[in-house]
């Protein structure tokens, strides 16, 4: 039996909904005393498998034979190389039985090329030595007699849960046993440096501004619905997620904290093969999906499908203390609010191998959801006497349609040298949001009014356009140029309408001062060039890359236009050295920016809630971030050890800010703060200290100092938090595997607020049959109903205000999935010309 992965994180999970910007602050008499202790039974568990030692190092061996008779080919020459960068790093040839063993191998990705003369030569790749694969035997390697040509293998080994590869962290999520049910949300909880808040809003390194991709593409996720959409791609789809935290020029410099790749699954067998996953979750959550796979010589074929049905209640209240108000001094709210969404999810695409130079591929992916929520808001205030002077309960209700549409279009080119690459990438997106509500407020305090009754309606539509080429150019096998060119256009249109029903003309009049029409448009063209090299223990990357950037917004209803444009220059370096066998380290420097987005440039003033307004700022600068990193790799015996320190330095910092318009009512807008200096020091580890039992995670310790002076003297201020992930899986007897998963994030303090602690406990347990074709998961989420919003805002003390949101988060689910198909074991290769390398791409270089 192989052992299932166990892993253990400790992360921080901020709580980014928050509608100011974020400092940390950490007290450590808050915690329970129940959270001090799993944190420190588990790091004991983490200290106690480290000295469980296991070899850093690892062997791979197999046999040689003739394809035509099966006897062993004595004397061919088998030469280990790095997948990494195709170097030699041993090289031996078979005894009389035709065998061959490389030892002492340092945990990493090789493959292995074998040829004999007057043979065929056979090159097996995708080897992997880690913690879980210290042993790989590989099938007998097959040559052919008089055959000049180059057969390649793909060797399945059981891959490391994180792995490097170069600037990403890769972290191979296929095996995890909550994958098999549940959402992409789901596996982002899991991830180290990932917050996911219980709204479904994601933040990288407590930073909210990053860039989520999938297979490199956006696919609408830079729109206000991205956590939407990240609910409704089901986690049976994803291989892996990588996370650059420091990108390098030939990556878009937009996002702030990095980058998040979504990886979904290809087949690599030859054959057809798919996959059927049905779940049911408690409170009416379903989910079903169906993945197919073709694979043959020269095409590759693949289509996924998921139906989701979840429904979900979201409970909680304000309380509010306006010193400076003689009229309303206390204001109270309740809030119970109920949601159901059904989605659609389809995705298909192809790659056609024209020939041993020329690749294309295509993919297309829709998505269809609807949405139909409810909300009784009980309102109350109080004057400075605790006497009741008005109440009311508004009964809200809204439905909403969402279309997503992707299309990619991907041609590979390759020279002689089959480094020497050319691509080109088109895709186009358009998303469209549908949205019709209607609001009754009843007034039940004076009781003498009429119910106010309003309709509402919304259509947002983006569009997304890009188109870029990129060109590697090696010279020799550890030196590169690269360059290429990316122009991006983005075109966005918001249309609000609201009307009041009229009493005295028994009908709806349409409100003027409430309706927006607005319009943003940008267009980003961008250059760069990249040069990478090696010399000794060193290895080291330097570029740049240029944007122009010109946007154009505008709101029609009093045609008020507001142009801008602007050229940055983004540098960027990566250094690292090899420590010896098992330990590496690299520092890293890079320029990125934050634009400000349409809703945060849309000056409409929307007094829908007569409490509280809300604005854009069309005159908001973009932010512009210094990001530095030193990260180290350390393989210990059976352990591995990536201690990371950051420092971001952030110039024009876009954040939301609450001011008063009168003694009752507030307005949140956006402004740019001077500056924001912030300091984190991260650990990520991986523990195997018994066959059985594997553990993953990650510690994470954040110091952020804002000086927001230009916008008042109180928002200059500093504060610090920790966070922690532990996430342990354990492979049992009968094909049971089970994983359980803690996370905990400190105090939050905002300029204008703090956020209260929260944290979530969740287990999984897992179940194959009939030789792994057939999988059942049970999985329970926040077992201790812990995870809720919590802010607490405290201006001067002439203003208090505490809001509490509460998601229903516990959840258990009951999943079901099936393997079926064959694959052509025997065709598990790909016949090519000597020349010619894997032509698949992920999409992922900008």
């Amino acid at each position: 039996m192989k052992p299932f992965p166990l892993y253990l994180y400790l992360n921080n999970h901020n709580a980014v909904t928050h509608p100011f910007s974020v400092i940390y602050k950490l007290h450590l008499p808050n915690l329970m005393n129940n959270k001090i202790s799993i944190l420190s039974v588990l790091f004991l568990c983490i200290f106690t498998a480290s000295a469980a030692a296991q070899a850093t190092t690892g062997t791979i061996s197999g046999t040689v034979i003739d394809k035509t008779d099966g006897q062993p080919l004595e004397s061919a020459d088998i030469t280990l190389l790095s997948a990494h960068d195709s170097t030699v790093v041993k090289g031996t040839t078979t005894d009389k039985d035709g065998k061959f063993s490389f030892s002492d191998i340092p945990f990493g990705t090789y493959y292995v090329r074998s040829n004999f003369v007057g043979y065929s030569t056979v090159n097996a790749k995708g080897i992997v030595l880690s913690a879980e694969n210290k042993q790989v035997t590989l099938d007998p390697l097959k040559l052919s007699s008089g055959s000049t040509t180059t057969e390649e293998i793909l060797v399945e080994t059981q891959k490391s849960f994180v792995q490097f590869d170069g600037d990403k962290k890769v972290f191979n999520v296929s095996q995890n046993p909550m994958n098999q049910s549940g959402s992409l949300i789901e596996l982002l909880k899991n991830i180290p440096s990932v917050s996911v808040d219980a709204d479904g809003n994601v933040s990288l390194r407590g930073n909210t501004n990053v860039k989520i991709t999938v297979d490199g593409r956006p696919f609408g996720l830079d729109g206000q619905n991205r956590s939407q959409l990240l609910e409704q791609i089901p986690a049976n789809q994803i291989e892996s997620i990588e996370l650059v935290t420091n990108p390098s020029s030939k990556y878009e410099a937009e996002g702030v904290s990095g980058i998040i790749n979504i990886v979904t699954k290809k087949t690599k067998v030859f054959g057809y093969n798919g996959n059927l996953s049905l779940n049911a979750g408690s409170r009416d959550k379903y989910n079903g999906s169906l993945n197919l796979n073709l694979k043959s010589n020269n095409t590759q074929f693949f289509a996924n499908y998921s139906y989701n049905i979840n429904n979900f209640v979201i409970t909680g209240g304000t309380d509010r203390i306006n010193s400076l108000s003689t009229t309303e001094n206390q204001f109270h709210q309740n809030y119970d609010g109920r949601s159901r969404v059904k989605s659609h999810f389809l995705k298909g695409g192809m790659d056609y191998f024209i020939n041993p130079q020329n690749t294309i591929g295509l993919s297309v992916t829709y998505q269809n959801s609807s949405r139909d929520r409810g909300e009784l808001i009980d309102s109350r205030a109080f004057d400075i006497s605790n006497v009741l002077t008005s109440s009311s309960i508004n009964d809200y209700n809204v439905g909403s349609k969402n279309n997503t549409f992707d299309a990619a279009l991907n041609h590979i080119f390759k020279f002689k040298n089959p480094k020497q690459t050319l691509t080109t990438d088109a895709i186009y997106s358009q998303n469209n949001n549908e949205e019709k509500g209607f609001t009754q407020e009843n007034y039940i305090t004076p009781s003498n009014q009429n119910p106010g009754l309003i309709q509402e309606s919304s259509n947002i539509k983006d569009k997304d356009f890009s188109l870029q080429s990129d060109y590697v150019h090696p010279f020799t096998e550890v030196t590169k140029i690269e360059t290429g060119y990316k122009v991006r256009l983005r075109d966005k249109k918001n249309e609000y309408a609201n009307s009041q029903y009229d009493y005295s003309l028994n009908q709806y009049v349409t409100n003027a001062n409430l309706t927006n029409n607005f319009e943003y448009r940008d267009i980003v063209s961008a250059a760069y060039v990249q040069f990478s090299s090696a010399e000794g223990i060193f290895s080291y990357t330097a570029g740049t890359r240029v944007e122009q950037t010109n946007v154009r917004s505008q709101l029609i209803l009093n045609n008020s236009e507001t142009k801008s444009s602007y050229f940055d220059v983004f540098p960027s370096a990566n250094i690292s050295a090899k420590l010896g066998k098992s330990n590496e380290m690299q520092l890293s420097y890079s320029r990125r920016i934050r634009r400000p987005g349409m809703w945060e440039l849309n000056p409409f003033v929307n007094a829908t809630d007569p409490n509280n307004y809300f604005s854009g700022n069309p005159n908001l600068k973009p932010e512009y971030t210094d990001s530095y990193e030193l990260s180290f790799i350390q393989y210990l015996p059976g352990t591995s050890l990536t201690p990371s320190l950051f420092y971001r330095h952030t110039k024009n910092v876009i954040s939301r800010t609450r001011e008063f318009i009168d003694s009752n009512t507030t307005l949140t807008t956006f402004a740019n703060y001077n500056t924001s200096k912030s300091f984190g020091a991260e650990l990520i580890f991986n523990s195997q200290p018994v066959p059985f039992w594997n553990i993953n995670g990650s510690v994470s310790y954040y110091k952020t100092e804002i000086d927001a002076s230009n916008i008042s003297s109180a928002y200059v201020n500093e504060g610090s938090t920790w966070s922690g992930r532990i996430s342990s899986s354990l492979f049992l007897p009968y094909q049971f595997s089970l994983q359980l998963n803690y996370f905990y994030s400190g105090d939050i303090l905002a300029a204008q607020a703090t956020v209260e602690p929260f944290s979530s406990f969740d287990a999984s347990l897992k179940k194959e049959l009939f030789n792994g074709r057939l999988t059942t998961t049970l999985r329970v989420s926040d077992i201790f109903n812990t995870l809720k919003f919590k802010v607490n805002i405290n201006n001067d003390m002439t203003y208090r205000e505490e809001f509490e949101r509460k998601r229903d988060t516990r959840v258990i689910t009951f999943g079901l999935s099936y393997k079926f198909g064959e694959a052509d074991k025997n065709q598990q290769r790909r016949r090519r010309d000597s020349n010619r390398e894997n032509p698949g791409n992920d999409g992922f270089g900008f």
